[in-house]
């Protein structure tokens, strides 16, 4: 058996990419997706060394085994086609339940591919260089800009920064911060290497090189200069974003079209409730709708912002949040409309009745979210100031306050016996806390 090749901590790596955080706007970039094998024009494409370990890929693929095994249990589906009520919603907690858990084992499966198959690629071109691990085509790596390279060398295995399963290696400071590349670089290819990819890319040093006996290639008139690059200053347009206007949140031009929409929305159920005689049990019904329609906006908002990152987070969030939901549809339906004394099996097809009954509300407030993401998300830039972890947490915050509110005032409507001043006096409620959070979701996003 092949000697145990160690790994880099988990404090080193933290340690690593806290350093990288520091960097701010000049952070290498994260490339996530699909590169064709045939390097275009000005563009070269190593594919280097990489060093295995068949210890740890068993162990990989022993864990992807053990978390995989729950997965087979989620396979009953005849709740999917009986008529009860919580036979449908127990199902369909456990399909998301199975989802959620399914992004872990596959992200365990992908680093088993990863260790068994995966390549070390580096795109060098003048002006950057990426370096990504890749499995047929498809990787993720991060990409540097060569203004803030240099000391590119050979380097050798150290414990402390936790190349040692490297063994010999290429390194780069980036901006102070050490970046390793390779392993068992020894001989004649740990030259041919660095000097391939010293002679396309571009530094603003004098000097590319820094240790081992490598000696220094020539990286023609782009090397010339004298000390490494600085962080450059942050340029004007990146202090503020573009387009974020007073007028667009409402301040000193009025309300803004985002939230008329959210107003007219909120005055669907008081309609409802006025000429359609609309219960607490209706209401409720309709503002659990509305905590699925967020969710569906949410999941766009983290395909805009985190692009090729969603393929992963967004099942994740789909499970956790659509489990919630499930949960959430039951303690509904089981307190606010058929009540405390209700016996027997609730069927589907009458649940499917009261959704009928609200399309026209349903509709409303699909079309404010609708105008919101459109006008606010995409037109105003929002997405330029948060990330998709962030943007996936988002909407847990407002939805909480929401519904700890409708709850609360439903259970008071239901004391008064579900009279119309308490409806009303609800529903103006929910109102002013969803302008309350739609305002402060314009705010934090103007001041990112």
């Amino acid at each position: 058996m092949p000697p145990v090749i160690p790994k880099p901590g988990a404090a080193q790596l933290v340690a690593h990419f806290s350093r990288m955080r520091t960097l701010g706007e000049n952070k290498p970039q994260l490339r996530f997706g699909f590169l064709s094998p045939y390097p275009t024009a000005g563009t070269l494409r190593l594919v280097l060394p990489f060093r295995r370990s068949w210890l740890l890929i068993v162990i990989m693929g022993i864990f992807t085994a053990l978390f995989a095994t729950p997965l087979f249990s989620v396979v009953h589906w005849s709740g999917l086609r009986g008529e009860d009520l919580f036979s449908l919603l127990f199902a369909l907690f456990q399909l998301f339940w199975a989802l959620g858990w399914s992004v872990g084992v596959g992200a365990i499966f992908l680093v088993f591919l990863a260790l068994l198959m995966g390549r070390e690629v580096v795109v060098v071109r003048a002006d950057s260089l990426l370096i990504r691990l890749e499995l047929q085509g498809f990787g993720v790596g991060g990409e540097y800009a060569a203004q803030g390279i240099s000391n590119f060398r050979a380097a050798q295995p150290d414990a402390a920064a936790g190349t040692t399963w490297r063994g010999m290696h290429l390194a780069f400071d980036y901006y102070g911060v050490s970046v390793a590349l390779g392993s068992d670089l020894v001989g004649p290819r740990s030259a041919e290497i660095l000097h391939q990819v010293m002679s396309k890319l571009v530094l603003p040093v004098a000097a590319a090189t820094g240790s081992g006996d490598i000696p220094p290639a020539d990286s023609g008139a782009g090397m010339a200069g004298a000390s490494p690059a600085a962080p450059p200053e942050p340029r004007a347009s990146q202090v503020g974003r573009p387009g974020v206007i007073a007028a667009a949140d409402g301040r000193g031009g009025g309300l803004s079209p985002s939230t008329i929409a959210l107003l007219l929305a909120n005055l669907v159920p008081l309609a409802g409730v006025w000429l359609l005689g609309w219960d607490i049990g209706e209401i409720m019904l309709l503002y659990w709708a509305e905590s699925g329609i967020i969710g569906f906006f949410n999941l766009l908002k983290m395909a805009v912002v985190g692009g090729w990152a969603t393929i992963l987070l967004g099942p994740f969030f789909v499970g956790h949040y659509g489990a919630f939901m499930a949960v959430h549809l039951l303690f509904i339906y089981t307190f606010f409309v058929k009540g405390f004394q209700a016996k027997g099996a609730i069927a589907v097809t009458e649940v499917a009745s009261h959704f009928y009954a609200l399309w026209p509300a349903l509709l409303a407030l699909a079309l404010s979210h609708g105008i919101s993401f459109l006008l606010n998300f995409l037109g105003r830039r929002e997405y330029a100031g948060t990330t998709v972890q962030k943007q996936m947490a988002e909407p847990y915050s407002r939805i909480m306050i929401m519904h700890i509110t409708i709850i609360f005032g439903g259970f008071v409507v239901m004391a008064l016996g579900s009279s119309l001043p308490a409806l009303m006096l609800l529903i103006g409620a929910k109102t002013v806390v969803d302008l309350r959070a739609h305002g402060r979701q314009r705010s934090s996003s103007t001041h990112d």
